[in-house]
């Protein structure tokens, strides 16, 4: 959730690469994402209407939406993430884009709206579910020993990618993928023969913890 180890300047609201309101907006239109979000004391919400229409919460509100914005422009955000639904156009190329337009481009806008409605609605869950706060941790740390066993693995010149061609670049990370899915697919066939050795033998083993299970630990 937080940049561990090193102190970080506060960025305005809505900036980071992973939890921009972009972003926020790609994933809701796409049907995925559970980040975590950094500096959430930091952050502030975004409501229809006045915001001193919700007295109690008018501190925590730093405006409202613009529907209309989003209303003009909709046909726009679905060609948006059509786009990238049916693979014309890689997500993270269109978010550089939008990151490189004018302030006053209309796309950019209304999915910048689309996503301060989403990341209040995400903030408000968060706050209320603790399942939903398990949930990103449990995805977070599946993530980070993904990358610690792909440390692991490339011991190659340190780990260091020191080709300078692009081409090459993309072989080296390819491969690297290719060994740390294979040591993926080997820990999921080893774990599953083991659960099935330890029922044979009658060996008591709660469901509950199966959930807890991952093929990523070395």
């Amino acid at each position: 959730m937080l940049q561990r180890g090193r102190l970080t300047t506060p960025k305005p609201d809505g900036v980071g690469c992973g939890v921009s309101d972009h972003v926020f907006a790609l994933a809701y239109l796409l049907g995925f994402y559970a980040p975590r979000i950094p500096n959430l004391a930091e952050r502030r919400l975004y409501t229809f209407g006045a915001p001193s229409a919700r007295p109690v919460f008018e501190p925590f509100i730093a405006g409202r939406i613009d529907e209309k914005l989003i209303t003009a422009h909709w046909n726009d955000v679905l060609r948006f993430a059509t786009s990238i639904r049916t693979g014309t156009v890689s997500a993270s190329l269109l978010l550089k884009r939008l990151g490189a337009y004018p302030a006053q481009n209309g796309l950019a806008l209304a999915l910048r709206e689309i996503g301060r409605i989403e990341r209040t609605l995400f903030m408000l869950d968060w706050l209320e579910l603790p399942g939903l706060r398990r949930q990103a941790t449990v995805e977070l740390n599946k993530g980070e020993a993904r990358n610690a066993l792909a440390r692991a693995v490339c011991f190659h010149r340190l780990g260091r990618l020191r080709d300078r061609a692009v081409e090459a670049q993309q072989y080296r990370a390819s491969g690297l993928a290719l060994v740390t899915a294979a040591i993926a697919l080997w820990n999921t066939v080893y774990l599953d023969r083991a659960l099935d050795d330890l029922r044979c033998s009658r060996e008591m083993i709660p469901e509950a913890l199966l959930a807890h299970l991952a093929p990523i630990g070395w």
